[in-house]
């Protein structure tokens, strides 16, 4: 019998994967290496998910610090690719224009948004979005299972956005200074 709550095999299956094939979509779609190499984290977390259920706590630990290590020599490289694409976005962009729901599915909404309402608004804005969708996501997996507490479920909640704020804060500053 396992500790790990299979709850968590799938979600964390269905969300990495997703998060995987998002990144190879996109490294052969923008030609961006680094894009393969984020996909691959989201490989290896779905080894890691499938790892844990198995109670294979070794591999899992190595798993873990292998990503860990991954994740943080990518970041630079991440950073970087990620502002290109801002400065495209900016480049095609009317700002000015009125803000439309589907310029969200690109960073336009961010965009047109810092520069009519300022960057410090608009980080504020993307910091409650992001509590709400993590807090939501990790209040459900709290009540499915008591593998993770309401107390973890707000202590993540309250960080974990803090990660999409540093991801997203510098390139849509270069690519504001740049008009």
């Amino acid at each position: 019998m396992t500790n790990f709550p299979l709850e968590f095999l799938l979600f964390g299956t269905a969300f990495f994967g997703f998060i995987a094939v998002i990144g190879v979509v996109e490294a052969h779609r923008k030609k961006e290496k680094v894009y393969y190499l984020s996909s691959m984290i989201g490989f290896l977390s779905i080894l890691i998910f499938a790892l844990a259920y198995l109670n294979q706590l070794i591999l899992v630990i190595i798993l873990m610090a292998v990503t860990g290590i991954l994740s943080i020599a990518i970041l630079p490289k991440t950073q970087e690719a990620s502002e290109r694409e801002m400065l495209r976005q900016r480049q095609k962009a009317d700002l000015p224009a009125p803000l439309k729901a589907r310029d969200f599915l690109t960073n336009v909404g961010w965009l047109k948004l810092a520069s009519k309402h300022g960057l410090w608004k608009t980080m504020f804005l993307i910091y409650l979005l992001s509590v709400v969708i993590i807090g939501a996501m990790l209040f459900t997996l709290s009540t499915l299972s008591s593998f993770i507490t309401i107390a973890d479920a707000v202590i993540s909640t309250a960080i974990g956005p803090i990660v999409v704020i540093y991801m997203l804060y510098r390139p849509l500053k270069k690519a504001l200074e740049k008009k």
